[in-house]
Order: structure tokens, then C-alpha cells, then sequence
């Protein structure tokens, strides 16, 4: 049996790839094809803590309160076990066996994690291929950027400035050779299958067509459920609100104003996709540039050609984009009309 291991990367279509994967597994099940669910649901987020460095944590570890270090041991071994018995019993009737989680690739920052978790896989399969996409840099900035909003953080910029000065070096989301070097030595790099994600590199411009094509999953797309898109971007006004909201929850963290964040967060999920602010094109080249080397490292030797992204900028204006205040009054006036509680007690 094969196992398909997708690793992310991160803001590159894994909650719409694996929500797809999910409210399709029994379709697949009768293809052949397994869809892992004993490390949780669509994100199979439990296999990569598992392999989390025991002196490191993420939120992930931290919410399951360990008390002391020998609990959160058994924990990764009880983890581990159930995957061990899922994939025996999927091996009656499967020629695949798929496990998703971009926590892979944002949380196993070090070779021996990976290698373990490679040792841990390869018994238990005849092969083993690694599906990686990757996002040119400064998408992955500004899709981020709304991520830590939606989380109630207040970054600086559309842009992270000055980390490279601080790390060293590459920061290790946005470093794909080394990325990629790290799950070669322990895989082989015949098994890392390196996608990109752009539109125009997709198969029909779509993750989960691309996916399956890319892999030899071979459907009646009449039998497939296919999601509404997850995390769309959020308008440029919305993301002037929910940053100036973080920053008055940072400086009074009163339970009714986080309250209100949460409830602010939602609407604008649900009523204010559209164009965020724009970095000028060249700004973005700027930032781009720190990774122009790594990129085309990557594209000789895992792509066999010279440029990994297309480097053209023409998307971006000329100057920085920023909201009207009139248009984030217009959007704060809607919010308000929404809950008319605000901005009392009302809105639980």
C-alpha cells in the first residue's frame, strides 16, 4: 500500500484540499483510496505532534494539558498506535492511504523530527510519497498577514520587515530548500513531489483537482462533493478593523472586548471578503528577493529548470493600497446594525 503524505504547505489550499477529503472519504474508500481519521479530521495534526521535539510545544500540545512529560509520551505512543492499526485494517481493501496536515511543514523544523517520523512510516508501507506545494513568498506574507488578524495579532506590516536581519537567515516557513532538503534526507528525493501553488501552475487552476491528477486519483467527479472555498482573503477595511480591535485587546484584555473581537472576526469572515491592501509591486519584489536564491536552488534540483515562481509583480500597483476611512466607517455602521446590542452586553 502507498501512502500519500501532504505536508502543507501552509496558506496553500489544505482546509479546502482536506475538508474535500473528508466529505468524500466513503467515495474514495470505494476507489481504494483511505483517508486517514484516527489523527483527527481532515487536519491529521495529531501525526505531527506526535514527532514534536519532546522539548518543544505548540498550541496543539499545550491544549491537551499534559501534567508532566511521561503523560504526554504515552500520548504520542497511544497516537501513534491507533495510526498503526488504522493503516493495518485500510490495508484489506486500500492501494492508498492518505494522511494531510500542514503542521508538517510549519511544526517538524528540525532533520531528526522528520526523520523519525520517516523510520515511524516506512515499515508500514511500500512506498511513501511526499506532496509538498509551495507559495511564492510574498503571497505566503500577505495570506498570513490575514491569519494572524483573524488570530487577534497585531502585525507591522503586509510584509514582515527586518526578520531575515533577526533569524540569520531564511525564517524556516518561507525557506523551501531547506524545507525540502530536510524531507529528502530522510525520504529520499524521489519520494518529494514538489507542487506549486499558483492558478496558473494548478491543473484547472484548482488545489483538489490538482491533487488528484497529480497523483493518479482517478474518480467519478459525479460521485464527489466538492467545499466552498475556505479562507478567503479579507477586504482591505476589515483588515483596518480587526487590526485596531487586536490592538485595543491587547491594551485591555476585558473579557467583553475580547467578546466583541470574536463576534467581529465572524461578521467579517462571513460578510467582508474582498481585495485586501496591496504592498507596492515594488515592495513586494524587495521582500521577494531575499529568496531568490533558495527558490531557484529548489527549481534546479527538485524541478529540473531555472525559475520556481513566476517573478512577475504586475498584480501589485504601483503605490501601497490602503481603505478610505469612509469605506471602514461603512463596514463598522454594518456591524453595528447587525448586533444592536453593541456596544453592550447584548451580543453574546
Amino acid at each position: 500500500m502507498k501512502c500519500l503524505l501532504h505536508i502543507g504547505t501552509e496558506k496553500t489550499g489544505t482546509t479546502s484540499l482536506q475538508a474535500f477529503l473528508v466529505e468524500n472519504s466513503a467515495v474514495l474508500s470505494d476507489e481504494g483510496i483511505h483517508v486517514c481519521k484516527s489523527a483527527g479530521a481532515g487536519n491529521n495534526r495529531a501525526i505531527p505532534a506526535a514527532f514534536l521535539t519532546i522539548a518543544k510545544e505548540d498550541d496543539y500540545i499545550c491544549s491537551k494539558n499534559f501534567s508532566n512529560i511521561e503523560q504526554r509520551k504515552a500520548w504520542c505512543e497511544s497516537t501513534l498506535e491507533d495510526l498503526t492499526k488504522e493503516i493495518d485494517q485500510a490495508r484489506a481493501y486500500a492501494h492508498t492511504f492518505v494522511i494531510s496536515s500542514e503542521h508538517f511543514h510549519s511544526r517538524l523544523q528540525s532533520d531528526s523530527e522528520v526523520q523519525e517520523l520517516a523510520a515511524r512510516l516506512a515499515p508500514l508501507f511500500d512506498q511513501i510519497d511526499v506532496v509538498c506545494y509551495l507559495r511564492r513568498q510574498d503571497k505566503l506574507a500577505m495570506s498570513r498577514y490575514n491569519q494572524m488578524l483573524r488570530a487577534g495579532r497585531t502585525p507591522g506590516g503586509l510584509l514582515p520587515q527586518g526578520m531575515h536581519l533577526e533569524t540569520g537567515g531564511l525564517p524556516s516557513s518561507y525557506d523551501y530548500y531547506s524545507l525540502l532538503q530536510r524531507w529528502t534526507c530522510a525520504f529520499g528525493k524521489s519520494s518529494v513531489k514538489v507542487r506549486i501553488y499558483d492558478k496558473r501552475c494548478l491543473i484547472d487552476g484548482d488545489i483538489i483537482e490538482d491533487f488528484l491528477a497529480s497523483n493518479e486519483i482517478v474518480v467519478n467527479s459525479n460521485k464527489l462533493e466538492f467545499p466552498a472555498s475556505f479562507n478567503r482573503g479579507l477586504s482591505a477595511q476589515a483588515q483596518v478593523l480587526l487590526l485596531n480591535i487586536n490592538k485595543q485587546v491587547i491594551d485591555n484584555p476585558t473579557e467583553h472586548l475580547q467578546q466583541l473581537r470574536r463576534h467581529l472576526t465572524e461578521f467579517l469572515n462571513a460578510s467582508a471578503a474582498g481585495k485586501s491592501a496591496q504592498p507596492s509591486a515594488q515592495e513586494a519584489k524587495n521582500y521577494y528577493s531575499y529568496f531568490v536564491n533558495s527558490n531557484r536552488a529548489v527549481a534546479r534540483e527538485w524541478l529540473d529548470r531555472e525559475d520556481l515562481f513566476d517573478e512577475t509583480f504586475a498584480e501589485y500597483p504601483e503605490h501601497p493600497t490602503a481603505p478610505p476611512l469612509e469605506a471602514c466607517l461603512h463596514l463598522l455602521l454594518d456591524f453595528i446594525m447587525q448586533y444592536p446590542g453593541f456596544p453592550g452586553e447584548g451580543l453574546s
